[in-house]
């Protein structure tokens, strides 16, 4: 189940990256900055 969710993902991010390059680029700085976060969020509560 979790190996179709993923390549169901990967299909989603492929097509968005031919469909706009720059929605991809805004996607992946906001995931970025949500991991920054959620890593420095755990840094703080220890």
């Amino acid at each position: 189940m979790n190996k179709i969710i993923i390549f169901v993902v990967a299909f989603l991010v492929l097509r968005f990256f031919f469909k706009s390059a720059k929605l991809l680029i805004k996607v992946a700085i906001m995931a970025a900055l949500v991991i920054l976060f959620i890593k420095f969020r755990n840094i703080l509560w220890m």
